[in-house]
């Protein structure tokens, strides 16, 4: 086993010029030294590329690559084809990881002989206040198959590929989805099942940059409803698997109430009627397979429940408590 393995951190980069300095500096600045660096920059019409490339040209371990706009999954895949470590990490232009991330991830897969390492999530909010953290208290080490029913019951870690250390094998017959919101829960139990043991170091060594303009801070458009899409293929899946079949039903059920919700506090619900009226009648479909279910929250319950029979207190809950 090579105990110093190549690991290529890939950053798509897309009119961050504002970020992307201190993203590169991040994985810079790692105290593990066997890494290249991709700065994919994804058709910027800013400076990004302009910065990008000053410093890289100080790095003999960085390289940009300047490539038309297709997308994040597409400057992703990019960067998979191009990477030559035997483990991969990605990081967005508009975030920065802890100087300790790739040799603690690394360190916890070589340990545990797994395929995937996992680390918290830091949510930085604008001026740097940090408000929410995401992680475990301890190292815990999963088979394959918990770490898909972790997942799926969203419990100990979520569906973003940025805080994830990853086998690049993982990635022979697996690539972003082009053009999708939600790129990664599309692949993300994918790669889980694929795999042979996960590990999560239960530090929070990733730090996500909540921007207003950035594509997951936006307020409701119908691509959001993307979202209820992918779960459904994710369902469709599992649907055969008798482990994980309930769990699969449950996330989906759940995304409908999660697209309802956010229709009534942006306020959207008459502009995208056919949509939330879509999404109650689903959830009114479902809703005695959930109450008669052992596999989710008395919380996802009671909301079900108001939502199915007494929606006007619903609307009126959330608008006020979200």
């Amino acid at each position: 086993m090579n105990k110093n393995p190549l690991v290529s951190i890939i950053i798509p980069a897309y009119n961050v010029e504002q970020f992307i300095a201190r993203a590169i500096k991040s994985a810079v600045d790692q105290n593990y030294s066997n890494i290249e660096i991709l700065i994919i920059n994804d058709g910027s019409t800013d400076s990004t590329l302009k910065i990008a490339s000053a410093i890289s040209t100080e790095h003999n371990n960085a390289t940009v690559y300047d490539k038309i706009n297709g997308g994040l999954s597409d400057a992703r895949n990019f960067g998979i084809s191009k990477a030559k470590g035997e483990y991969l990490v990605f990081l967005d232009g508009d975030d920065y990881i802890h100087p300790e991330m790739i040799s603690t991830l690394i360190n916890s897969c070589l340990n545990h002989v797994a395929d995937i390492a996992i680390c918290g999530i830091t949510r930085v909010q604008k001026e740097n206040s940090i408000s929410y953290i995401s992680s475990l208290k301890k190292e815990r080490v999963y088979q394959s198959s918990e770490a898909v029913l972790s997942y799926l019951s969203s419990n100990d870690f979520n569906e973003s590929a940025c805080n994830k250390l990853f086998k690049k094998e993982l990635f022979d017959n697996i690539r972003f989805p082009l053009g999708r919101k939600h790129e990664d829960a599309y692949i993300m139990h994918l790669l889980l099942s694929k795999s042979n043991r996960v590990v999560h170091v239960g530090a929070p060594l990733y730090y996500y940059v909540r921007r207003m303009n950035s594509i997951t801070s936006k307020s409701f458009s119908l691509s959001d409803f993307e979202l209820i899409r992918c779960y459904r293929q994710r369902f469709n899946y599992y649907k055969d698997n008798i482990l994980y079949r309930e769990y699969a039903w449950i996330s989906l059920y759940k995304s409908y109430i999660y697209i309802y919700d956010k229709l009534i506090y942006y306020k959207a619900q008459e502009k995208y009627e056919r949509c939330f009226n879509l999404c109650r009648k689903r959830l009114l479909q479902g809703i005695f397979h959930l109450m008669l279910s052992r596999k989710t929250s008395l919380k996802y319950i009671l909301k079900s429940i108001m939502i199915c029979f007494m929606p006007s207190i619903y609307k009126f809950s959330i608008r006020n408590t979200i």
